[in-house]
């Protein structure tokens, strides 16, 4: 990939977000990327007991598959949070609520 493509994806993505900070949608376009790359945030065997419902206020709601799940992943909740805002480089999780 040459320079001008970089340069240009670059320049797409600040105009789309932009355009979602401008039209106050900030946390539903960040829901629908955590959604979309939620296997390569968590990782594919975390990824197919659990699903993304909302985000809130920085509050995450995720449903498992079980109770098993539910409690293994509530132990990892820190861990789990940090992984994203470094996805994301920033904050946007305060906490996690799994059902």
């Amino acid at each position: 990939m040459t320079n001008r493509y970089k340069k240009s994806t670059k320049t797409f993505r600040s105009i789309v977000e932009q355009l979602v900070k401008k039209l106050g949608i900030e946390e539903d376009y960040t829901l629908s990327l955590l959604i979309e790359e939620w296997e390569t945030i968590i990782g594919t065997r975390v990824a197919n007991v659990c699903k993304v419902i909302s985000l809130k206020d920085g509050k995450l709601l995720v449903e498992t598959d079980s109770s098993t799940w539910r409690v293994e992943l509530i132990m990892r909740e820190e861990e789990i949070k940090n992984i994203i805002n470094k996805h994301f480089a920033s904050d946007i999780v305060q906490t996690i609520v799994f059902k």
